[in-house]
């Protein structure tokens, strides 16, 4: 399809390629569970750290908005793994869980938290920069200026074949060249 050799820029920046995580939450949590994770996230031994991002992960939607206001109000290792709690949880299958993250994480990317602003822009650049790699394997070549794309062309790319899912998850484009 020849008027397929240029995407426009705004229909780049709002998709996601395939997600990599998944969730196995299939009943909700108590709310008192998850707050316990969250505080174990500041704990002083690593092993249940660790075992605390794994549980909000599995945990999903449900641990979302509680993640997200930990990642502002607690110390900075609170807020990277809560942040990289969200990122993981932002490359969801579950459409609802994905959407739900990448909400809180464009929250905090605005929020007057420093630390938590720019750990949770670099988690959102992260979808932008999955979908050039993608992209770019392709042989498509991504024109960029800073931080920003300023357009996508397929001229020289071979075998494309490809499903770009919107961020709101509404939406699925199917491109093949």
């Amino acid at each position: 399809m020849k008027h397929l050799q240029r995407i426009p820029v705004a229909l780049l920046l709002g998709l996601v390629c395939a997600p990599a995580a998944t969730t196995g939450a299939v009943e909700p949590l108590p709310a008192k569970q998850i707050q316990q994770w969250i505080h174990e996230l500041d704990d002083d031994h690593f092993p249940v750290r660790e075992a605390a991002t794994r549980n909000l992960v599995k945990a999903g939607k449900a641990a979302v908005e509680a993640v997200g206001t930990a990642a502002t109000t607690g110390s900075l290792e609170v807020t990277e793994r809560a942040v990289n709690v969200l990122k993981e949880l932002s490359f969801s299958a579950d459409a609802a869980v994905a959407a739900a993250a990448r909400q809180a994480l464009t929250r905090l990317a605005g929020s007057d938290n420093a630390p938590a602003a720019r750990r949770a822009h670099a988690a959102l650049r992260s979808h932008v920069q999955q979908i050039i790699g993608e992209l770019e394997r392709t042989g498509a070549r991504v024109h960029i200026d800073g931080d920003r794309v300023l357009g996508v062309d397929f001229i020289n790319a071979k075998e494309f074949r490809g499903t770009l899912r919107s961020c709101t998850g509404s939406r699925t484009w199917k491109l093949f060249r």
